[in-house]
C-alpha cells in the first residue's frame, strides 16, 4: 500500500505514513476507510471520489447478486466474499455453514482488474453479501 498511497499522502502536504499506517481511519471521512479507498481504487484524500470499482449489489429473478472488481495488481490484499443470513456468522464459499449455492465467479478481466460475481441463489432465504478486504 505504501507505494500507492505515497503519491496522495505527499500531494496533500501529508507526513508519510498518514494514511498508509492507519487502514481503518477515513482520512477524508466519506464512510470509507483507507484500506477500502486503496482496494477499490478511489482517493483517500478527496471525500465521496468517483467509485467506479466498488462493490454492487443487485437482485435477478434468481440471484442475490455482488459484483466487485478487484486489482491483482494489489499483491497486498485479499478480497474474500462472504455471506450469511443473520450479519454475524460470515461464511466464504464452499465454508461449512454458508448458504447453499453460493458462490464466486470470474466473469471478465480487463489488463488486471477483474470482475467478479458473488451469488447466492434466491431459494436459500434472506442472505446479505459482502467482500471481505484484508492486507497482507
Amino acid at each position: 500500500m505504501a507505494a500507492r498511497v505515497a503519491d496522495p499522502e505527499s500531494s496533500n502536504g501529508l507526513a508519510a505514513g498518514t494514511i498508509t499506517n492507519q487502514p481503518n481511519a477515513d482520512y477524508d471521512h466519506d464512510g470509507r476507510s483507507n484500506l477500502i479507498e486503496y482496494a477499490f481504487g478511489t482517493s483517500p484524500v478527496v471525500a465521496n471520489d468517483l467509485a467506479p470499482r466498488m462493490p454492487v449489489a443487485q437482485t435477478t429473478a434468481t440471484q442475490f447478486v455482488l459484483q466487485y472488481q478487484r486489482d491483482t495488481n494489489l499483491t497486498d490484499l485479499t478480497f474474500t466474499p462472504q455471506a450469511c443470513s443473520t450479519l454475524g456468522n460470515w461464511k466464504a464459499p464452499g465454508e461449512v455453514g454458508t448458504p447453499g449455492g453460493f458462490t464466486d465467479v470470474l466473469i471478465s478481466t480487463s489488463g488486471s482488474v477483474q470482475t467478479r460475481e458473488a451469488r447466492v441463489p434466491r431459494t436459500a432465504g434472506n442472505c446479505f453479501i459482502r467482500v471481505c478486504v484484508t492486507r497482507q
